[in-house]
């Protein structure tokens, strides 16, 4: 961006030091003014400041004029690296019909993705554009607070508004094909199970297959597959062996393709329109099932009557053996016990899987590892990687009637005092937020008002052992749990909890603040690895004196990040090193616990690993 002020030459300053000047009276006020000159200029001559250069659009990917595929990304190319700090909600959006609509943003160098929601419907009406729809990609720029930015700190010249058509859902095609190899489809596999093997499933359970690559959703079809008795395995009495039986399929997953290694990319649930009994089945399909991938290329290869899958179905149990799965459909099977060498819990989300809570308002992690004591007053703004006040210290905030926000992106224990006192009256109440606001830019909003409220927010675990006594509103947010062992001592109407948890040292029960949604953040935020973990308790619920373990399956989506499964038996104490891989290898008898870890590295894209299922097989038999 090119100067418009007047250049500013170098010039020479009058320096003390020589002989004085002689002054003759008649020249007297020539001389004030040519020294008024030189103190003037010796003030407009300091070396210019350069600002930064201000960031460009440079292109825009499907390109204007072009209609996007309704899974396509949106790709904007800029002229400098972007400054990932500054891609937030408010700077980039998908806008149709005047409604922001859903998606994921990522920031690599100068290139800025917009991922839409993965499509699961046939009439591909469930993704993140409307099909045949006009829609407005808006990126924030000058003089808006809120604009994109590079890392040297131009801001986007100017606010651009990009319109764009998404194709219409008959056109052929509506989808594009992101895979590595366009030509092909990847197979479909039974979960869990190794080419060739036999799944195991209870009586009220679907038959899952699993493709690396997203599928066509508008291909699948219940009509082209059935399940019958397996005649080369002891059936059920009820079926006759070559009687088909009808089946419902519905898309649960389809997920973009990341990489070969990557956990599968689309899932595919088989229900049986008729319950089935105990016995071996078979998977089939027709010749020419109408199911592809996005490029059209088909899933199931033209053989006649195409064995998908062999599985078997047990009751929960038989005897003195049943298989154990753990499909996190509920809660009612973890302990709320903290694993001790974890940052916070994992996180039940009600969708039937454990996964990472963290929020974006948990902050940056910029001030490290951060340890307060009593000897000085904290400052009013952190934004630690992990935050302790330890046991025995006692922090007093005296002479601060603003805003107190402490963060952490791991576990912020307080195993000390905090105490903040003003003026003994109440506030006022916390002003209604609209609804849909997230909670991360609230609290921005929070900080430029500088606010007279008090307020905690940890990525992984928000743990009070001490005493947290506080006169102002307090909130207290948690990706984990909050766990209050010691007391919480403030007007219970100016009690706010964002997160799980709680404990019997609040006084009262939290106050709602209604509109507010926790929001995940865009990009990796983080500055060290976040370890989030959950415990089982005993499992199973058949209690014996020792168990023959058999086969174990895992289901999980490792994103960015990994998913370890770890066994003890339930009488030892909760510790890393007795974890073993498979519960076979727990040596003391009985029932065991099952330890699951979620673990997210630093610098990687913001996909955090989730845990949607295990299944153990086991009988009582003496080992």
């Amino acid at each position: 961006m090119e100067d418009s002020r007047p250049d500013r030459r170098p010039c020479s300053r009058f320096e003390g030091g020589g002989p004085a000047p002689i002054v003759s009276p008649g020249r007297r006020s020539g001389w004030l003014l040519l020294a008024g000159s030189l103190l003037v200029t010796s003030w407009t001559c300091r070396p210019p400041v350069r600002e930064p250069e201000g960031l460009r659009v440079v292109g825009i990917q499907p390109r204007p004029g072009q209609a996007s595929y309704l899974n396509e990304p949106l790709v904007i190319t800029f002229d400098a690296d972007l400054d990932l700090a500054s891609v937030t909600s408010r700077s980039a959006r998908i806008v149709h019909d005047g409604q922001e609509r859903p998606g994921s943003w990522e920031a690599d160098g100068p290139h800025l993705t917009w991922r839409p929601l993965p499509l699961l419907s046939s009439d591909l009406q469930d993704g993140s554009l409307v099909p045949g729809e006009r829609h407005e990609l808006v990126l924030s720029g000058f003089p808006r607070p809120d604009a994109l930015r590079s890392v040297d700190g131009g801001q986007l010249e100017a606010t651009l508004r990009h319109a764009f058509e998404a194709v219409a859902a008959e056109t052929n095609p509506a989808l594009l094909d992101l895979s590595m190899d366009p030509g092909r489809c990847e197979p479909l596999r039974p979960r869990g199970v190794l080419p060739g093997g036999v799944a195991v499933l209870r009586t009220a359970d679907p038959l899952v297959l699993e493709c690396a690559e997203p599928l066509d959703p508008t291909s699948v079809r219940g009509s082209d597959f059935w399940v019958e008795v397996d005649p080369a395995s002891p059936g059920p009495r009820g079926s006759a062996a070559g009687e088909a039986l009808p089946v419902r399929v519905r898309l649960v997953r389809n997920e973009p393709f990341r990489s070969r290694s990557a956990a599968a990319c689309a899932a595919l649930e088989f229900w049986p329109e008729v319950p089935l009994e105990d016995g071996a089945y078979l998977l089939r399909s027709q010749p020419r099932p109408s199911l592809c991938d996005m490029g059209g290329n088909p899933a199931i290869q033209e053989v006649d009557n195409a064995v998908l899958a062999r599985f078997r179905v047990v009751s929960t149990a038989r005897g003195t053996g049943a298989d154990l799965r753990l499909e996190f459909l509920s809660d009612e099977r973890l302990s709320p016990q903290p694993v001790p060498w974890a940052d916070g819990a994992a996180r039940w989300s009600g969708d039937g899987s454990l996964r990472v809570g963290f929020p974006a308002a948990a902050g940056s992690g910029r001030d490290g590892r951060v340890v307060l004591t009593g000897d000085a007053a904290p400052p009013a703004r952190i934004e630690a990687q992990q935050l302790l006040v330890p046991q025995g210290q006692s922090l007093r905030l005296e002479g601060h009637d603003g805003l107190l926000l402490l963060k952490a992106q791991g576990t912020l224990r307080l195993a000390g005092d905090l105490v903040r006192e003003e003026t003994g009256s109440p506030h006022e109440p916390i002003p209604a937020a609209a609804p849909g606001t997230r909670l991360s830019e609230w609290l921005d909003g929070a900080v430029q008002q500088d606010a007279p409220w008090t307020v905690l927010v940890a990525g992984g675990d928000l743990v009070i052992e001490g005493e947290l006594r506080v006169d102002t509103p307090l909130i207290l947010a948690a990706g984990g749990r909050v766990r209050v062992l010691g007391s919480v001592r403030c007007r219970s109407e100016e009690l706010h909890l964002f997160g799980e948890g709680g404990g019997l040292g609040l006084p009262g029960l939290p106050g709602p603040l209604p509109g507010i949604l926790v929001d995940a953040p865009v990009q990796n935020p983080l500055e060290a690895a976040l370890v989030l973990a959950a415990v089982t308790s005993a499992l199973p619920e058949e209690v014996h004196s020792a168990y023959a373990w058999g086969s174990l399956q895992v289901g999980a989506d490792a994103g960015a990040g990994s998913v370890e499964i770890g066994f003890l038996s339930a009488s030892e104490p909760l510790e890393r090193e007795r974890l073993r891989t498979h519960p076979g290898l727990v040596e003391a008898p009985g029932p065991i616990r099952m330890v699951v870890e979620l673990r997210v590295p630093p610098g990687a894209a913001w996909e955090p690993p989730s845990l949607d299922f295990v299944h153990l097989a086991w009988s009582a038999e003496a080992r």
